[in-house]
């Protein structure tokens, strides 16, 4: 019998350290709410906020959630810095994998 409870916190864990080395850059709260959005477009499998937030199984309404997660959305301006940050840490795993291109001139 698979373990859902152990692969759920292995899989949160594996979220928050992600989301830890691509917002370094970023203040506390945005690195949080990066992380929050990873995890529940990973756990919801959409992009929809409510199912972002049903994902996430908070103590609070819905609808609180929902315009938490709206709001630090509509706000959020950093995506630069979060994209480098993606970029640089793809690189460093694209970097060790060997790989060749065959070209087949005819």
């Amino acid at each position: 019998m698979t373990n859902y409870t152990k692969f759920i916190y292995e899989m949160k864990r594996k979220v928050t350290n992600f989301s830890k080395i691509i917002t370094k850059q970023l203040s506390k709260p945005k690195s949080k709410f990066i992380a929050q959005m990873i995890y529940g477009l990973l756990q919801s499998q959409s992009v929809l906020l409510s199912e972002i937030s049903r994902a996430q199984k908070e103590n609070i309404l819905l609808k609180k959630s929902i315009e938490r997660l709206s709001r630090n959305l509509e706000n959020f301006d950093e995506q630069e810095k979060l994209i480098d940050e993606y970029i640089k840490k793809l690189s460093l795993i694209l970097m060790t994998i060997p790989f060749f291109v065959a070209i087949n001139q005819i």
